[in-house]
């Protein structure tokens, strides 16, 4: 059985998710449940943990600090994390520690499912890749296959072990004095189930040998072996090298009918130095996705751009105004400049660029619904969307999922009849947003909506179902709320941080609205 831990701060969520799914009949016990980061990470110590699900935001610690900390600790528990829309800039930076997927509350049973049973899988296969290596360790102990196979091993990775009967230049034709690294890996399976059966795979794996057998062991140019499902190739460095791999990968092209990369890593000076070598060849194949597939790949360093999640707030904003102005050539100008930023900040981590795309719908669809824009039905396709990014073999293919997505909001605003007044009362909300600090009133709220005071009071009135006093009170309030339990400003800093002058006259709205004076509500909080 796989045994499963589960993780939040409310009892409600963890109930839920034990009644989601038969977990039984998925082979997984739930070994227990927790509510807050230092027990996860104590129970995580403490029991053999397979399968960790939880909440990204825990008390004492997050989900992200228990993720490093299982892996500080070299264990193999897979971690999914669940979260609000408002975590997603956790959840990116969990992708980047090794989580294995993180999931939208309200938790879709569908999607969890999968998840779980993608995870169990994983696990079973890793279980009997480390049972069939052991066994395979024992029977080929003393077999020179082996030994070469090991040693070859070592060299990449920069742990060299004793040569004993081996001879470097006798059996891996490697005499220097530049050596390469070059990894050979499949891109696409050309048939309907878009997979290979383990016959099929054997015989592929095969027929590749084959090809690398009278290119590099008969031309005695190096040597090969395949290490989880890919070709490393440890090669005498030339000025042909660049050109023999491209002549290889074409012969794959044309006698196998099938589309490989190869990534090439960059040229040493001695052996004890392959596994540099071995590094950057892999950094080169990772690169794949952003360039495109059947290349022979050279290892660049490149230096990515940073992208915040200001900016995205930023881009976010410029898509907005072009749905307010209905101006699609200029959407589609922004939101090419947003997937070339993605692709400059995330180039090389396929992972980090599919979390920042999802992570910015995200962040467009909460602020269209933050301004009553009517999204009906919209919630249920998240998780859909999510999967088709993750489905996506490249960046112009995530690119294309991001394009359809904001076309069709787009369009549902189009098919909505966005009128002139939803667009009036967008433009105020969000001045009002950007604008709460400061000393704003009716009449110059009243003039961004080009209307005299006495008729915008009604019109606010009309769309919020409140006056604009109480509605500005209320995101000062909001404010003010963040500010008080997350900084260490000072209560007469805060007021005058939301559009107070008078701190007595911040302590008395503060206790008139949520019906204690800030310092009390903070104690309260800080007491929890």
């Amino acid at each position: 059985m796989i045994r499963l831990l589960l993780a939040d701060d409310e009892p409600i969520i963890i109930r839920g998710l034990k009644k989601l799914l038969p977990w039984q009949s998925l082979e997984v016990e739930i070994i227990g449940e927790v509510y807050n980061g230092l027990d996860l990470i104590a129970a995580v110590k403490e029991k053999a943990v397979d399968i960790l699900v939880t909440d990204i935001c825990m008390p004492g610690l997050s989900g992200v600090d228990v993720l490093k900390e299982i892996r500080e600790l070299d264990l193999n528990t897979k971690v999914i994390f669940i979260s609000g829309y408002e975590e997603f800039s956790y959840a990116r930076d969990a992708m980047k520690h090794g989580a294995i997927d993180y999931l939208v509350k309200p938790v879709d049973k569908v999607e969890l499912e999968r998840v779980v049973l993608q995870t169990v899988s994983l696990i079973m296969k890793e279980r009997n890749e480390i049972s069939i290596q052991d066994k395979l360790n024992r029977l080929e102990k003393k077999d020179n296959l082996e030994t070469s196979r090991n040693y070859l091993d070592s060299l990449i990775e920069g742990e060299l072990i004793a040569q004993g009967e081996i001879d470097i230049k006798q059996d891996f034709f490697l005499y220097g004095p530049l050596f390469s690294v070059a990894i050979l890996e499949i891109d696409r399976i050309n048939n309907e189930n878009n997979s290979w059966d383990e016959r099929e795979r054997k015989l592929v794996t095969y027929s590749i040998s084959n090809i690398m057998n009278e290119v590099i062991l008969e031309e005695k140019i190096g040597t090969f072996y395949v290490k989880e499902n890919r070709f490393v190739m440890i090669l005498n460095h030339s000025a042909d090298t660049f050109q023999f791999l491209s002549s290889l990968q074409e012969k794959i092209n044309q006698f196998l009918h099938i589309e490989v990369s190869i990534g090439v890593g960059v040229s040493v000076n001695s052996l004890e130095e392959v596994h540099v070598s071995y590094e950057t060849s892999k950094s080169a194949l990772n690169t794949k996705y952003f360039l495109g597939f059947n290349q022979v790949i050279p290892y660049k360093e490149h230096k990515n751009r940073n992208l915040s999640e200001q900016d995205l707030f930023e881009y976010q904003d410029k898509i907005m105004e072009c749905f307010m102005l209905n101006d699609f050539k200029q959407l589609e100008g922004s939101l090419s400049e947003l997937l070339k930023n993605i692709k400059a900040f995330s180039f090389g981590n396929q992972s980090l660029a599919v979390s920042t795309c999802f992570s910015f719908v995200i962040i467009l669809t909460q602020s269209l619904q933050k301004f009553a824009v009517n999204l009906s039905g919209w919630e249920s396709d998240i998780q859909q969307i999510k999967s088709k990014m993750n489905e996506t073999d490249s960046y112009d293919g995530l690119s294309l999922v991001v394009e359809n997505i904001i076309s069709k909001l787009y369009q549902l605003l189009s098919d909505n009849n966005l009128n002139k007044e939803t667009l009036i009362m967008i433009r105020v909300k969000k001045f009002i947003e950007e604008h709460y600090s400061e000393d704003i009133t009716l009449e110059t709220v009243a003039s961004i909506a080009f209307m005299n005071p006495y008729y915008f009071s009604s019109f606010f009135k009309k769309h919020t179902k409140q006056n604009f006093k109480h509605y500005l009170t209320e995101v000062r309030m909001k404010h003010a709320v963040q500010l008080l339990l997350h900084s260490d400003m000072l209560i007469y800093e805060i007021a005058e941080k939301v559009g107070y002058k008078n701190p007595r006259q911040f302590s008395d709205m503060f206790r008139k609205t949520f019906g204690k004076l800030p310092i009390d509500y903070k104690q309260q909080f800080t007491k929890a």
